[in-house]
């Protein structure tokens, strides 16, 4: 399996990612040495990643804790990183920030999406996923947490 059952959304988008910026034109980063290339790559490879929801709750607590230890200072690409990423997770489920009538639609949207993936996990003896039965699963119950 080629990303081992693990964010496997992300993974497969930042894989686009790097197809896309295969190309000369289509690539920001052309005209950086191949080190700041590859660090920046990695962040936006950590960025990516940080919209796996499996993965929220460990986030959650790992930034909360490396917050304790660190003040705010843009200059440390460590502490960029950690921001940039809490900011993805932030715009990743913002829906739940909107009017009502608009999150509801899209709540809604995103189930349907969890459920077609779920069937699709079934049919391939695949684990499904938390939120991803539509047999168990129950909109109102999965929107409840955001």
């Amino acid at each position: 399996r080629k990303y081992e059952n693990e964010a496997v959304l992300e993974k497969h988008s930042y894989d686009v990612v790097l197809q896309i910026i295969a190309d000369a034109a289509c690539n920001p980063f052309h005209f950086l040495d191949d080190a700041t290339r590859s660090a920046w790559l990695q962040v936006m490879r950590g960025i990516v990643l940080a919209t796996d929801f499996a993965a929220h709750r460990q986030f959650l607590d790992d930034f909360a804790e490396y917050l304790q230890g660190h003040p705010a200072d843009f200059a440390d690409p460590l502490y960029v990183d950690w921001v940039a990423r809490a900011l993805m997770k932030a715009a990743d489920i913002a829906n739940t920030s909107k009017p009502f009538p608009q999150a509801k639609v899209w709540g809604q949207r995103v189930m349907m999406e969890f459920w077609a993936q779920g069937v699709m996990e079934k049919r391939q003896n695949l684990p499904v996923g938390p939120l991803n039965d539509p047999e168990t699963v129950k909109l109102n119950a999965a929107q409840a947490g955001f």
